[in-house]
């Protein structure tokens, strides 16, 4: 077992974790007092998971990424992002209000 100071510690971490990983415990001391004791954790095998598939629920339906990109299919592909829809008029690739005056007869 080997002592060590908080300062010892902040210094040398990554000297200190080696030991602990090698078995050793270490007595973490502030001005000359015990106040920590680290020791490697043990090895935990035999671990009672839940079981998360059973508890799952089947959804039914489109996926999600097909319900979006038909939404987007529908916005980008019928006009500039609908922006005829919407009153706006698509002049060499750009959208203006229908009030503002261009000929869009020429596109």
């Amino acid at each position: 077992m080997e002592t060590a100071t908080v300062g010892q510690i902040q210094k040398n971490f990554a000297a200190v974790l080696k030991k602990i990983k090698s078995g050793e415990e270490v007595i973490v001391t502030r001005r000359g007092k015990p106040v920590a004791k680290i020791t490697a954790l043990g090895a935990q095998q035999n671990i009672d998971w839940p079981d998360f598939f059973q508890e799952c629920i089947e959804l039914k339906g489109k996926p999600l990424s097909q319900v979006i990109i038909e939404g987007r299919e529908d916005r980008f592909y019928n006009g500039l992002c609908g922006c005829e829809r919407a009153g706006y008029a698509v002049y060499q690739g750009k959208a203006y209000p229908e009030s503002f005056g261009l000929d869009y007869s020429q596109q």
